[in-house]
């Protein structure tokens, strides 16, 4: 009953820490914070998690972990490609507008070594699991043999690498910046339809293949 009752509690406490990360940042947030939020003495939130790095770090596992599952469950399913596609990059757009750049900033200056371990990730999500589904899209004849499987796989790893790093958008005019998504997901969700559907009407695209 006991261990019952400490693991609820260090439920609680993950969840309060995350959300309070998602809101205010990682560097804005303090043990202080967390324990007023529970309405918790600090003594009782140092019972049962050293600081805040523990908790950021078991919240970047429990992203790969949530991710990771939901993805596998979408590729070991029955469904037909196009579907399987569409439930992949729904749970992927999702977990990315569950990340916010205040945080992505905060990892990368005050925790490297979870941002690079959040960067292996995505290169293993998007070069393995992408080139997993791409592989049986095209074995079902949904994807166009003349597709550099590769290429596919690559331009979307590239996808996914970017969105995560704030710097990358910094390189940009402000002015250019303000007419794009505001948010990762809405990134996601435009650049993938790129990659999937091209920028060409279904007319342009046959006198561009005529032509070529």
């Amino acid at each position: 009953m006991e261990e019952q009752e400490n693991n609820l509690m260090r439920s609680k406490i993950l969840e309060a820490a995350l959300g309070l990360f998602v809101v205010n940042g990682y560097k804005e947030t303090t043990m202080d914070d967390i324990a007023k939020h529970l309405k918790i003495s600090k003594k009782t939130l140092y019972k049962y998690y050293q600081g805040k790095y523990e908790l950021l770090s078991l919240g970047v596992a429990q992203i790969k972990s949530n991710l990771t599952k939901s993805v596998e469950q979408i590729l070991s399913a029955e469904d037909e490609f196009p579907i399987k596609l569409r439930n992949m990059l729904s749970v992927v757009g999702f977990g990315l507008a569950n990340i916010k750049q205040r945080v992505i900033q905060d990892l990368k200056e005050l925790a490297p070594n979870l941002w690079e371990d959040l960067n292996a990730y995505k290169r293993e999500a998007a070069f393995v699991r992408f080139q997993r589904l791409i592989d049986e899209g095209v074995r079902s004849g949904y994807i166009s043999p003349k597709v550099n499987k590769e290429m596919a796989v690559l331009l979307y790893a590239s996808i996914i690498q970017n969105l995560l790093d704030p710097d990358f958008l910094d390189q940009f005019p402000s002015d250019f910046k303000d007419k794009i998504p505001d948010s990762q997901a809405g990134i996601f969700e435009q650049s993938v339809m790129v990659l999937l559907e091209g920028i060409l009407t279904p007319e342009a695209r046959k006198v561009f293949e005529s032509e070529g």
